[in-house]
């Protein structure tokens, strides 16, 4: 799959550990600008420079999903890094190994904005490309 999305920009949310890390390095492998997101810095910075130190181009862009204004400033940057968004891998989300009785209400609110949200997410995505006369492709 080498080089099959050389000038394609790719967006993954939650990239910075688990399947969006994979992801984000695996669409870096193959040719595209990566630019992911995630709540903790650190780990973003890492996976950046984990595709960096492959050869590819990547940013990270701190980002809580649950937020809509942070999903809009995160179109915001991608835009404004590399002009156009080809490919949303929406992967942001979060998770509890508590057992059930001891979920608090904050907890299970949280998870239900993550989960639920991400077809409005890709929705906010596409229209705002779209609205800027930018690229946009279901990859």
């Amino acid at each position: 799959m080498q080089n099959y999305y050389q000038n394609k920009v790719a967006l993954v949310t939650g990239g910075t550990s688990g399947i969006g890390k994979a992801t984000a390095i695996a669409f870096a492998e193959a040719g595209a600008k990566v630019v992911l997101t995630g709540r903790r810095e650190k780990e973003g910075k890492e996976v950046v420079a984990k595709i960096e130190h492959g050869g590819g181009m990547g940013a990270f862009f701190q980002a809580d999903f649950s937020k809509d204004a942070e999903v809009r400033a995160t179109i915001d940057f991608v835009l404004a890094t590399y002009g156009h968004l080809d490919v949303a891998f929406n992967n942001a989300g979060v998770e509890s190994v508590d057992p059930l009785s001891e979920i608090t209400e904050e907890k299970y609110r949280t998870g239900l904005r993550y989960q639920c949200l991400g077809g409005a997410q890709r929705d906010e995505v596409r229209d705002r490309c779209h609205a800027q006369d930018r690229r946009w492709s279901n990859c």
